[in-house]
């Protein structure tokens, strides 16, 4: 279970959801590592997708994260990279994907199906 608890930094953090033992520890972590950066990153949601996401994880899975930026997704992928928030060595890793609300649109379809098909929303940008 995830217990979305914390600093939302001025956004919605979404329900309790139900996901595997093995990964919510890192995905609690991880979220709250971006929602602190959200204002510098300019985050507008966060969402959660693949294996992890269906509840059809295992061992070797990795957490699919998926960012809506309102900035530029090639900078903010820059940043996340600078402050370290992707991981890829650990269990598990941690794939952070960063998009804008228009690039979704034009991204590849079958990647649009995939997380279209079993998002969660983590977090969500309040209106200020």
């Amino acid at each position: 279970m995830l217990y979305n608890e914390g600093n939302s930094q001025g956004g919605s953090i979404m329900p309790t959801i139900e996901i595997d033992s093995r990964f919510a520890p890192k995905l609690e972590s991880k979220l709250n590592e971006l929602i602190y950066y959200a204002d510098y990153l300019n985050i507008s949601e966060i969402w959660l997708f693949g294996s992890v996401a269906r509840g059809t994880c295992n061992a070797f899975s990795d957490i699919d994260l998926l960012i809506l930026t309102s900035g530029n997704s090639k900078e903010v992928s820059f940043k996340i990279e600078e402050l370290e928030l992707r991981e890829e060595i650990g269990f598990p890793k941690v794939d952070i994907i960063v998009r804008t609300p228009e690039s979704i649109s034009n991204t590849d379809y079958y990647f649009n199906t995939a997380v279209q098909k079993d998002k969660i929303m983590l977090w969500k940008r309040g209106d200020t």
